[in-house]
């Protein structure tokens, strides 16, 4: 049974008219109508107050929509060429590689940045860190340099809310948020997280502007800011680094995929039921413009002929007087 008789058994089976849907939707009872017919599929959000109204699965209204629930994600990944290890305006550090060590803590690595605050030198450079799972745990500009420390703003996911526990940050227990008259603020190290890496790349570069761009699933950003990404809204995207590539990917949800395929489908449906009613109409239309153009092209052939025959009486012409001449 595909969605537009499902939705038309449980309006039935629950006594309402589709005026009564309607009402309860928000909706036209229009809108209702053509849902029923077929003619077109309401939006996702839609479907999900229609499951809700019914108090049914959304799952269980599109299961037999064989096409429309062939939910297969599309990945989307974007590649990028960093410097390895070593500081430019586009730099990876490995903690695989453990070239740098820390100062505070031992086993662990850090970047070749000057400060132990730092994760790089320059104060102009965004700071991303990426666990051994591929996911971002950290994200912030000029870290260390007066931005992006312990107690100061920063991207994170949304189950890690306490610095203490990023694993970004390597935090002494002496450490003290400023104000207390003390450089207790410093008591910490940026390092990279076990297993993962630390990316650090210029702010004004177009690696920048093509990473946030991804970070926002193909919408251009209108400011380069990891402030505009709540806690946890980039859990979705995948980093990974081999062959001296970083991948950074992510797939669609259940609902982005479902909607694409949905559009799809009923763009499809529609454009097949307006070439099956119109079949006609199409053919005579393009049998007009292809006889339109041949006549058009006759036309010109008939100028072209007319044009040559005119050239060669010409030509035929000043040869008559020629001989003429020579026989005189």
């Amino acid at each position: 049974m595909n969605f537009n008789n499902k939705l038309k058994k449980l309006r039935n089976t629950n006594n309402e008219t589709q005026q009564e849907l309607a009402d309860k939707l928000n909706v036209s009872f229009q809108s209702i109508s053509k849902w029923e017919k077929g003619i077109c599929l309401p939006s996702i959000a839609m479907m999900k107050d229609i499951a809700a109204h019914y108090n049914v699965t959304l799952d269980s209204l599109l299961q037999d929509e064989k096409e429309i629930c062939r939910l297969e994600s599309e990945t989307h990944t974007i590649k990028f060429h960093p410097t390895i290890n070593k500081e430019s305006f586009f730099s990876i550090y490995l903690d695989k590689d453990k070239l740098y060590p820390s100062m505070l803590c031992e086993g662990r690595y850090r970047t070749d940045a000057y400060h132990q605050t730092w994760a790089s030198n320059s104060p102009n450079n965004y700071v991303i860190a990426v666990n051994s799972l591929g996911n971002i745990i950290y994200m912030a500009y000029a870290t260390g340099h007066s931005h992006g420390s312990p107690c100061d703003p920063f991207y994170h996911p949304k189950d890690i809310v306490e610095a203490s526990k990023m694993e970004c940050f390597y935090i002494l227990d002496t450490y003290t948020p400023f104000g207390d008259g003390t450089m207790h603020y410093i008591d910490y190290e940026f390092i990279i997280p076990k297993d993962g890496f630390i990316i650090t790349v210029a702010s004004n570069s177009f690696e920048l502007k093509a990473m946030f761009e991804h970070f926002s699933k193909g919408d251009n950003p209108e400011w380069i800011d990891f402030r505009r990404f709540k806690p946890g809204e980039l859990d979705s995207f995948k980093l990974t680094f081999q062959n001296n590539t970083l991948l950074i990917s992510y797939q669609d949800s259940k609902d982005e995929c479902l909607e694409k395929t949905i559009n799809d489908e009923v763009f499809e449906r529609l454009f097949n039921q307006y070439l099956e009613r119109n079949k006609a109409i199409l053919f005579n239309k393009l049998k007009d413009q292809i006889i339109a153009l041949l006549q058009d092209r006759m036309d010109d052939l008939e100028c072209e002929v007319e044009s040559a025959f005119n050239l060669a009486q010409e030509a035929f012409e000043r040869i008559e007087e020629v001989l003429d001449k020579n026989k005189q």
